[in-house]
């Protein structure tokens, strides 16, 4: 298991300046983890739709939109020269997950069926917990669908 860790970390990571800091991309996990913690804690499904609301527009319009982007660079300026990055597809896709795992979690609290709506919330905490710890379940997700992709129109390996 360990080694699978190390081979998924060391796919993601890169030195690319144009890619995502890691300070800002840890935040970003941070973020995600705190606000739906705090929202389970207080039973305020309203705190999730804040995240949703937030995540939504760099997914749509573009990175530059990242309001979590924009403060963790101010917030950790001084550790971003030399800092590892992470790929700013990996990062994108992994938005997208956010953003359709909060939407759904948005869906069931209006359809009044709060724990599946918690559960789709949890799941988002799961991967970014995950990540934090050096496993990427989306960047998992991600090459497999950039090699199934491949694999269908025929420039698989």
């Amino acid at each position: 298991m360990t080694s699978f860790i190390a081979q998924n970390q060391a796919a993601r990571i890169s030195t690319n300046p144009t890619h995502i800091p890691l300070p800002v991309v840890n935040f970003s996990r941070w973020t995600c983890i705190v606000v739906i913690t705090l929202a389970m804690v207080l039973n305020l499904p309203i705190l999730t739709t804040v995240l949703l609301i937030v995540y939504a527009p760099p997914v749509f319009l573009g990175r530059q939109y990242s309001l979590v982007g924009q403060l963790g660079k101010r917030l950790f300026a001084a550790q971003i020269p030399g800092a590892q990055c992470e790929d700013n597809r990996l990062i994108h896709f992994n938005n997208t997950l956010i953003v359709t795992l909060l939407t759904l979690a948005q869906v069931f609290f209006a359809l009044n069926a709060p724990t599946w709506g918690w559960v789709f919330a949890l799941m988002v905490v799961a991967a970014n917990g995950l990540a934090l710890a050096g496993f990427c379940i989306g960047c998992v997700f991600f090459f497999g669908l950039k090699f199934d992709r491949l694999s269908f129109f025929g420039r698989g390996w």
